[in-house]
């Protein structure tokens, strides 16, 4: 995944609050808990196929990371 730059941050900030953008950020959420519950409650599936899916909630996770956090590093500066 790419760094956020500064022009995503003042997307993502510009627009939160916005219900579109609750919608879309519910649904970030709740795919990260299907996936990590998935994961705990998985005890058959094939080592490659457990990768995949940990690498989907690892997206998800930074993804809400970087929402949650885009006005505060706008505020430092990109990284």
């Amino acid at each position: 995944m790419h760094k956020p730059d500064a022009r995503l941050l003042k997307a993502i900030s510009s627009i939160k609050g916005n219900p579109d953008f609750e919608i879309f950020r519910d649904w970030i959420r709740e795919s990260y808990m299907q996936l990590v519950t998935a994961l705990i409650n998985d005890g058959v599936t094939p080592d490659h196929t457990h990768r995949v899916i940990q690498g989907r909630a690892m997206t998800c996770g930074q993804i809400m990371e970087i929402i949650n956090t885009a006005e505060e590093k706008l505020r430092k500066g990109t990284e």
